[in-house]
């Protein structure tokens, strides 16, 4: 499922593809569908998880001895999985499996390479059962790196192309989901929000504006279920929430920081703020002067960095993945939050620097 960065892709796989599927109207054959996982940095064992989900939606006795530890032994020593799998589904005759990995251009933005080249063997062997299938959403600003890899692009098949929402469908999507809990939204703020949404990249910050919004009305106490908009206002408007939220969380990290660090001379704060920046980089990684968010395991987080992530997670701003991991929640906060965007604009000017530097050395050595 191909399409620009905050256009939408994850939410049509996971609210529209894995929704019907498990819902399983309309459909030949039953499908058991695994929760999706994203590469991040231990892509092995990631997959070994999803493995012994799938033998374990069966219910058979055989998905007993889905053991994870030894599914990623069998992935790492770059064996066939082929057998292995067979093995753990052999009491399911009648129905399909789907895995699915979301935002697969991490294969191509951090890990190593050796260990990406194993998962895509790996998933190349599994799909051969044709019982399984692999859907996942990579970012068309990856596609040509994609194709291009020697070892992800084994994973090129069939494409869907995710196009931006037009207006009216950014409406539906706007009013439907709170239609089904009985609330309607005023006209004018659905125009609004439509307004502030100009371009696919704003998408997820309008998600989490929508999200917001809807915990705040819900828990008022109010004769009718209308969202105005003055509610919308009220909350910030759709690329005001998410930095409003990053700036306050970034204050309490500060603050946290200060409190944690040893610092005798100098300004405390300016300590202080230099650490948090320097964790909140950690969080992305830069391909290609292209900002991409990063997960970050949770045991290699220090107690002060612990303190200082504490926050973002408290505003959502950052999510602690089921794979120990910590990332950023939008990808539009790399662009759309100013500490941040003008702390990366710093470090893609420091590696153009060093890239030009190293140029220069090369052709002076010639």
């Amino acid at each position: 499922v191909l399409g620009p960065s905050g256009v939408g892709k994850s939410s049509i796989v996971r609210a529209g593809v894995i929704s019907r599927l498990r819902g399983g109207r309309g459909l030949e054959n039953h499908w058991y569908v695994c929760a999706p996982f994203t590469p991040g940095e231990k892509p092995l064992r990631a997959l070994a998880v999803r493995i012994t989900e799938m033998a374990t939606l069966t219910g058979s006795r055989s998905a007993m001895r889905g053991d994870v530890s030894g599914i990623e032994a069998v992935l790492v020593s770059g064996e066939d999985p082929g057998p292995l799998l067979a093995g753990l589904l052999c009491g399911e005759r009648g129905g399909r499996f789907l895995l699915v990995m979301d935002q697969a251009e991490e294969l191509l933005s951090r890990g190593d390479q050796a260990e990406v080249a194993l998962l895509t063997a790996a998933l190349g062997k599994i799909v051969e059962d044709r019982r399984v299938w692999l859907l996942y959403t990579l970012r068309s600003d990856f596609l040509t790196d994609l194709l291009h890899s020697v070892t992800a692009g084994r994973l090129v098949g069939e494409s869907v192309l995710v196009p931006a929402l037009r207006p009216t469908e950014l409406s539906a999507a706007i009013v439907g989901p709170a239609r089904l809990l009985g609330w309607e939204y005023q006209p004018e703020a659905v125009a609004e929000m439509i307004a502030d949404t100009a371009d696919s990249r704003s998408l997820p910050l309008l998600a989490y504006a929508l999200d917001r919004l809807f915990r705040q009305v819900s828990a008022q106490d109010r004769p009718h279920r209308l969202i105005t908009l003055a509610d919308y206002t009220s909350i910030g408007r759709v690329r005001d929430v998410l930095t409003e939220q990053a700036d306050i969380a970034f204050e309490d990290a500060l603050s946290r920081a200060v409190e944690q660090l040893d610092a005798p001379t100098g300004d405390p704060r300016s300590a202080a703020r230099l650490r948090v920046l320097r964790f909140l980089r950690r969080l992305v990684s830069i391909r290609d002067g292209i900002p991409v968010r990063r997960a970050v395991p949770l045991d290699s987080i220090d107690p002060i960095d612990r303190a200082i992530l504490e926050p973002f997670v408290a505003k959502r701003v950052v999510s602690l993945t089921e794979h120990n991991t910590a990332e950023v929640t939008h990808e539009a906060l790399l662009t759309h939050w100013p500490t941040l965007r003008d702390e990366l604009d710093e470090l893609r000017e420091a590696l153009q620097r060093s890239e030009e530097r190293r140029v220069g050395k090369e052709c002076r050595s010639r």
